[in-house]
């Protein structure tokens, strides 16, 4: 298959997983002449299926490469950190692919190509189909699609990219087979890891730094346990921290696994700082000479440098806050509702304290089924539903899914009222922390409005939109004659939106322009 002397290699990280090691398959296919090499280790579910598997496909083990000096080039995949090998020279070219941050100049011999995305294979995936020439055989697809779905937990987790599910829906075309994929992520553990995660299950501590729920397991084992990174994801699966750190003390070292499910906690960092290496989300190290009991403080201690705050609901909520009071009546609020427009309003009781919640719609309802007289209290959403500034955007979201409640009155730790946070400020937050490439749509202004529907409609639509200035309300123009006005079409139909009461704002035109005003009041 390759020679024992070959001059071109490709390399991975050690305790391989699915992404590197399709990731050396990949690099094979792009470049034929290097040799693919095995690391030392495999995780557990990629060992058993190169058991099965391994005839199939074009790697030599760890040991059946022989180091020379007459190497010509190196290439690495899913790391940035050569392995430890003798007899290669310094300065051998090498080209790294990797989807993680580059880690800095290593030299002019190195190359680095590649950018963060879900999966390392996936950059790889995407240059053989630019290629166009490259063939894959089913079972060649099938691990470069198990190297996507386990290092995008199976196109779920949030770094994932449409890039990445592009080359899945490519991989599958070529043959790739997703009953062997679902069938090697989900490999159970052995006893020796059932008992290991029991004894860090047992022995757990959380800490919040920045907000964020940062938890320490450990455990001491007599003998080395395989695969501790399966445990740990395990683990995270169990316990949902924000980031997990595993310490298990074996013969000779302390084992360090982290994860952590975003980007503010930076567990490459502290792997690094500790002597191992990885990136922002999964790091591992191997720590000799410090025990448990003087690892652990000085995790804690450091961990703080590799943390950015939590949004909190202070980052989101709007400070200072319509109320009602739970024994006005309806007919005595619902005008001042429409006209404020806002879809909740918190209901206070007489010694100011949160009692429930009188939604716009359920105001409405009420007058619609004659019972105007009715007090806020018979009507509203009861309960003492509060948040505090300093509670983080995930309890916000469950709060609203437990409660149903899209407005959550935000109160200081005495209870006093000080803002709200609705659903609204939640969807902005999603889209400022999850941009989209949205398209760019065309500007409607003076000129195009102007061609579109003429100078005398022009005229009246800056007039309406100056009332509408002066009351400080946000006025849209909606519906067909935007498409029109865009196509540069005429129409005359022209309707309007406003934030506040429609019937008010109608009614400020017709006092400064004449006409006929009907309304249609609940």
């Amino acid at each position: 298959m390759t020679s024992q002397m070959p001059r071109q290699i490709i390399f991975t990280h050690d305790n391989a997983d699915f992404d590197a090691i399709a990731s050396l398959l990949a690099a094979y296919k792009l470049y034929p002449e290097a040799t693919p090499v095995l690391p030392h280790h495999l995780a557990r579910n990629v060992a058993e299926f190169m058991t099965l598997y391994k005839n199939g496909l074009p790697f030599i083990a760890w040991h059946e490469f022989k180091p020379h000096s007459k190497v010509e080039r190196i290439i690495l995949v899913d790391t940035q950190r050569l392995p430890e090998i003798r007899h290669i020279k310094r300065d051998t070219p090498v080209l790294i692919i990797d989807h993680h941050r580059y880690e800095g100049d290593q030299g002019a011999h190195v190359t680095f190509t590649g950018e963060e995305i879900g999966a390392n294979v996936t950059l790889l995936t995407e240059q053989i189909i630019a290629n166009g020439a490259i063939r894959l055989s089913s079972l060649e697809a099938t691990v470069m699609l198990l190297g996507i779905y386990a290092d995008t937990g199976s196109l779920s987790y949030n770094r994932t990219t449409p890039r990445d599910m592009r080359a899945a829906a490519w991989l599958v075309e070529q043959g790739g087979v997703l009953d062997t994929v679902r069938r090697f992520m989900s490999i159970p553990l052995n006893e020796a890891q059932r008992n290991l995660l029991d004894q860090l299950t047992a022995h757990q501590e959380t800490r919040y730094i920045q907000g964020h729920a940062i938890l320490i397991c450990t455990a001491i084992v007599q003998e080395s346990v395989d695969n501790i990174n399966q445990v740990a994801h395990r683990l995270r699966d169990l316990l949902e921290p924000t980031a997990l750190i595993v310490l298990v003390q074996m013969p000779g070292r302390v084992q360090m696994v982290c994860r952590s499910a975003t980007d503010a906690v930076d567990v490459g960092g502290l792997a690094k700082f500790f002597g191992g290496g990885g990136h922002t989300r999964a790091a591992a190290a191997s720590i000799v000479n410090r025990p448990l009991s003087e690892l652990v403080p000085a995790i804690w201690a450091k961990l703080p440098d590799f943390i950015q705050p939590l949004t909190t609901i202070a980052d989101l909520m709007s400070y200072g806050v319509q109320t009602v009071n739970a024994d006005q009546k309806i007919v005595d609020i619902i005008g001042n509702l429409r006209r404020i427009g806002h879809e909740g309003f918190p209901v206070l009781d007489d010694e100011h304290r949160v009692v429930g919640l009188l939604t716009r719609r359920d105001a409405d309802r009420a007058i619609e089924h004659g019972l105007k007289e009715s007090r806020v209290r018979d009507v509203m959403i009861a309960g003492a539903v509060t948040l505090s500034p300093d509670d983080s955007v995930s309890t916000l979201e469950q709060t609203m899914v437990n409660t149903s409640w899209g407005q959550i009155p935000i109160v200081t730790p005495d209870n006093h009222l000080i803002g709200i946070v609705t659903r609204t400020d939640l969807i902005k937050h999603w889209a400022k922390i999850h941009p989209t490439n949205q398209p760019q749509y065309d500007y409607i202004g003076e000129d195009l409005i102007r061609q579109s529907l003429g100078t005398n409609l022009a005229r009246l639509i800056q007039h309406i939109a100056n009332i509408a200035h002066e009351q400080h309300i946000n006025l849209y123009i909606v519906g067909g004659i935007v498409r029109d006005m865009m196509l540069k079409r005429p129409n005359d139909d022209i309707d309007f939106v406003t934030e506040t009461s429609a019937i008010t704002f109608a009614e400020l035109v017709v006092a400064k322009f004449g006409g006929e005003l009907n309304s249609f009041r609940p």
